[in-house]
């Protein structure tokens, strides 16, 4: 196996490995080094749940007494405490009233263009 490098939390990876005999491929046993970052199921896909860039994960694959590992790298910030945002605390007054909240730091600028906005009072704001 080679390693790979996830970008979102969400994203899936699907390894594939070969067996022989072909009967003990239903033998693989898969595992993660950190199931709270990178979860793997019976079939080798995996899902990033979150981590900061550079962190790493080994996923395993094991038959028998032989065994393959893969490191699976983050190729993203997922930790908010670390986003610096143009401003911690606003209030408006007037009903239209709009203004712009940027991420100034913690991101890169291609990790910022994915960046998922929300507000958890839709009555109130939207974004």
């Amino acid at each position: 196996m080679t390693d790979i490098t996830l970008q979102y939390t969400g994203e899936t990876y699907t390894f594939r490995i070969s067996v022989l005999p072909v009967a003990l491929a239903e033998e693989v046993v898969w595992t993660s080094s950190n199931e709270t970052l990178v979860s793997v199921d019976e079939n080798g896909t995996i899902v990033a749940h979150g981590g900061i860039k550079g962190e790493t994960v080994t996923i395993t694959a094991a038959c028998q007494e032989k065994s393959a590992s893969c490191i699976v790298r983050f190729g993203f910030n997922d930790d908010p405490t670390i986003l610096e945002l143009s401003y911690s605390d606003v209030t408006l007054t007037r009903i239209g009233e709009t203004l712009t909240i940027e991420i100034t730091s913690g991101l890169t600028d291609e990790e910022r263009s994915r960046v998922v906005w929300m507000t958890d009072n839709v009555s109130a704001a939207a974004v």
